[in-house]
């Protein structure tokens, strides 16, 4: 819910979007789901191994697909996508896999949000893609979470302008 939230405050589509969904791990399959849900064209998990990559896919429902992780098909589909997401742990990954991408006018998130600005998304800001880290999910989530236990709706700008600060 944080993921989708924080798309639609940035305003980042997503309905008939393609999407690249980068690695397979717990924050990936929530994201594949959210991404199914939100009634994308296709969610293509890109994992280095197929049983918990197609697991993650499935997630997404009719949408889901997965392909094998590599420099190669990322640079393939990633000019047809509207939309690449990072979830694979380490800068290293990141910047290799950011410089593949290919497409321009398209978006390319980290969900890490730390540093501001992460490998992936400055090797992908150099390909011409607009980038977003993962502190506005981690924002949104909060939010979400707050809501929940509290009742209440916090600031967002006082929350925003610490979180930044930090």
């Amino acid at each position: 819910a944080g993921f989708l939230a924080a798309l639609r405050r940035s305003k980042v589509p997503l309905k008939n979007k393609t999407v690249l969904l980068l690695g397979a791990g717990g924050a990936a399959r929530a994201l594949a789901g959210a991404c199914g849900q939100a009634g994308v064209r296709s969610v293509t998990v890109l994992s280095r191994r197929a049983a918990s990559g197609r697991a993650c896919a499935q997630l997404a429902g009719k949408r889901g697909r997965w392909a094998m992780l590599s420099p190669a098909v990322l640079t393939q589909l990633s000019a047809e996508a509207d939309l690449v997401v990072n979830s694979l742990p380490g800068a290293l990954l990141g910047q290799r896999f950011g410089a593949c991408l290919v497409r321009r006018k398209a978006w390319a998130i980290d969900i890490s949000y730390t540093p501001t600005e992460t490998a992936f998304c400055k090797a992908a800001k150099k390909q011409g893609w607009q980038t977003q880290n993962g502190l506005n999910m981690l924002i949104e989530q909060g939010f979400l979470a707050f809501e929940l236990w509290f009742k209440k709706n916090p600031s967002r700008a006082v929350v925003q302008a610490t979180l930044r600060e930090v």
